[in-house]
């Protein structure tokens, strides 16, 4: 295992679950990698899907805020809504 997947999985290992972006500033901080959105992409995000795919790290030691959550569908929220789609409802 190379350098920089030994960090990520030491990162890891201390705390977990972090996000990709997380990861990135831990390496950057240990100037591992430099603080480039370049780096960001080609090598934190593909070292942490080859080392999820490889089950280095497991699944749920990365958090992704991205992905879809369910939230209960309020009043405020159907009033905006409503106002979209030039209706608007009554309180």
């Amino acid at each position: 295992m190379g350098g920089i997947q030994a960090a990520i999985l030491d990162i890891l290992e201390a705390d977990h679950p972090q996000t990709v972006r997380q990861v990135f500033y831990a390496l950057t901080a240990r100037k591992l990698i430099a603080k480039a959105e370049a780096e960001y992409h080609q090598t934190v995000v593909r070292l942490l899907g080859k080392m999820r795919h490889a089950d280095t790290i497991p699944f749920e030691w990365i958090a992704d805020n991205t992905r879809w959550q369910r939230k209960a569908f309020n009043f405020r929220r159907s009033r905006f809504v409503s106002r979209c789609h030039g209706q608007i409802l009554s309180p």
